[in-house]
């Protein structure tokens, strides 16, 4: 096994840096996406299907 050279330390340490800041930045657009989406989906939710909708109709057609 070769000995570890400067080289390796500052390529673990690059590397470490780079992983964080894709974590840092994939939880903001998680959180971003979720206060933008999340009042929709809810006030689809809270909605919810027509009255006028029936499975069984539905299944009969």
């Amino acid at each position: 096994m070769a000995t570890n050279s400067p080289h390796h330390f500052v390529t673990g340490g690059v590397l470490l840096v780079v992983v964080v800041t894709f974590y840092m930045l994939l939880f903001r657009s998680v959180n971003h996406a979720n206060e933008k989406l999340m009042p929709r989906f809810r006030e689809l939710e809270n909605r919810g299907p027509p009255e006028t909708f029936s499975v069984r109709a539905s299944l009969t057609l």
